[in-house]
């Protein structure tokens, strides 16, 4: 272990990176061209298989995994309050009403952001899009209420009911009258 701190420091006082420029012994000079090239491309190898490691390790996390509970990126199609709206309204029809209060929710951050009220990114919380609202305190009521029964509903994971829907519709329609 003193062999390599003394090697390391003394790389560090001469500015060389080079292990023959220090002095120590490692005797190199017996591995044949082709063994150095053998260990050299077997180096290469494991580098790459750790990197493929690692990104199939991320992939849940680039690609969005419910049961990491991290949401896929919004596509720039799923970007408008009026897109989610529309899919809250079908998902009701269809009985999610889970899903459908998800979408009332991102319909309803969307249009505060495009009224510049909140700043929307996907990685914020519920909390910060309230502390945006401040300045807004009638805004922040509907949206709270909206915010209760989506937390319930999403990470509750649970079916949720068409008054529950109801409620989301109604606080995202006064929030958005508010706004104006």
């Amino acid at each position: 272990m003193q062999d390599v701190t003394a090697i390391i420091t003394s790389l560090r006082k001469s500015g060389r990176f080079r292990l023959t420029d220090t002095g120590s012994n490692f005797n190199f000079s017996q591995l044949s061209p082709s063994q150095a090239n053998l260990i050299f491309w077997v180096g290469i190898a494991l580098l790459l298989l750790i990197m493929a490691v690692i990104i199939v390790q991320l992939l849940p996390v680039l690609q969005g995994d419910p049961k990491l509970g991290i949401a896929k990126p919004l596509s720039s199609e799923q970007t408008t309050k009026q897109t989610w709206q529309n899919l809250a309204e079908e998902l009701t029809r269809q009985g999610d009403y889970r899903g459908a209060c998800r979408a009332w929710y991102l319909a309803l951050i969307l249009q505060l952001d495009q009224d510049q009220k909140v700043f929307y990114q996907p990685a914020r919380t519920n909390f910060e899009y309230l502390q945006d609202l401040a300045p807004y305190p009638l805004l922040q009521k509907p949206l709270t209420e909206l915010i209760i029964i989506y937390e319930r509903l999403w990470y509750g994971e649970q079916n949720g009911t068409l008054e529950e829907v109801k409620r989301c519709q109604e606080a995202v329609k006064t929030a958005q009258m508010l706004s104006k």
